[in-house]
């Protein structure tokens, strides 16, 4: 399957702030998360009626409370 470059640069973002983090799996919510800082997402988010800084709050917040981090070595 192809991706387009964009998508591909978000979904790599996300693995790597998730492994940064400890996470065991990176998420949808850790894609959303990256995806808040491409200012294409926020641009049709926003059209939405989205509220991005909302989001990325409780993105972050169910990111902390949903995921358990593996225990660094």
């Amino acid at each position: 399957m192809l991706l387009s470059k964009d998508l591909e640069m978000a979904l790599n973002r996300a693995f790597e702030d998730a492994r940064e983090k400890h996470y065991e799996f990176m998420t949808v919510e850790h894609l959303l998360l990256c995806l808040l800082n491409d200012s294409t997402a926020v641009s049709v988010l926003r059209a939405c009626g989205a509220n991005i800084e909302s989001m990325q709050k409780k993105l972050i917040t169910f990111i902390e409370e949903n995921s358990e981090p593996i225990p660094p070595d």
